[in-house]
């Protein structure tokens, strides 16, 4: 076990990540929210898209961060996770603003909370492997229902982006949520078929055999999930539909699935030793 120093010291590093993200991730959502100019150059559809993402950011993911960062600076390990999965949010959400919105005076501020972001997880995964109480994870009850859930998450989400990709590749066209957000690509698709959707897969079959590793990330991809649903209800809400469907059946699975993710994550939590 580490001396009562290494450990005080190793908490700080977590306020270090965390005060500048904050500070940065309070510009850049206020600036979306108070400066409409600043989507300028995007289509209505992606300039309401992103405006409700900064409205996420600013009245949830920030709070989420700085309480969740504070608590692990003083030592309390069942806020890692939360803090693990918010970082992980923020590295997801600003490859898209980085790569998907067009160049803006925000642009070096997105770069930053990329960046800090990333580095923030590294630290959290390697703080979290440290652990002396890490292999005795292997013991968490409810593991193998939850990996179960994690193949279905990324199994039924790998389906309906293909849903979507497929027909438009056979037909020749570009799909029509592209159109309407003016995109060249879409980036969820891009990020979820190639690296999230197949990790959460792997941690699914990682927490089915009880690998201390698949216990280790299930908590910080729940707390990812539960964040990621709240996002996309809300953004179906501010979102006029483009065929004129109602988005309220979407919106009630996203729903149900936040409560179910955050039902699993406590389960989990007050199950294993963290």
């Amino acid at each position: 076990m580490p001396a009562p120093t290494d450990q005080k010291t190793t908490r700080n590093y977590t306020l270090w990540f965390t005060v500048p993200l904050a500070l940065l991730l309070a510009l850049v959502s206020l600036a979306g929210l108070l400066r409409p100019e600043i989507y300028r150059a995007e289509t209505a559809d992606w300039t309401v898209q992103a405006t409700a993402q900064d409205a996420i950011d600013f009245f949830l993911i920030l709070p989420v961060l700085a309480v969740s960062g504070l608590y692990m600076h003083r030592g309390e390990r069942r806020a890692e996770p939360i803090w693990g999965g918010t970082v992980l949010y923020l590295i997801y959400t600003f490859i898209i603003y980085g790569f998907s919105v067009h160049f803006n005076s925000l642009f070096l501020a997105y770069v930053a909370i990329l960046g800090l972001s990333a580095y923030a997880f590294l630290y959290s995964v390697r703080r979290q492997l440290r652990q002396p109480a890490f292999q005795a994870l292997s013991s968490v009850r409810p593991a193998k229902a939850v990996g179960i859930y994690f193949l279905a998450v990324a199994v039924l989400f790998s389906l309906l982006w293909l849903a979507d990709i497929v027909p438009a590749l056979v037909q020749g066209i570009t799909p029509p949520s592209l159109v309407a957000a003016g995109l060249s690509t879409n980036p969820v698709h891009v990020l979820d078929l190639s690296v999230v959707l197949p990790g959460v897969f792997i941690v699914g079959l990682l927490l089915i055999r009880q690998h201390p590793l698949g216990l280790l990330f299930a908590p910080v991809l729940l707390v990812f999930f539960v964040l990621m649903d709240i996002t996309i209800t809300v953004i179906l809400a501010a979102q006029p539909s483009a065929d004129g469907s109602s988005p309220v059946p979407v919106m009630v699975v996203m729903t149900g699935m936040a409560l179910l993710s955050l039902a699993a994550l406590g389960w989990l939590i007050k199950s294993g030793d963290w």
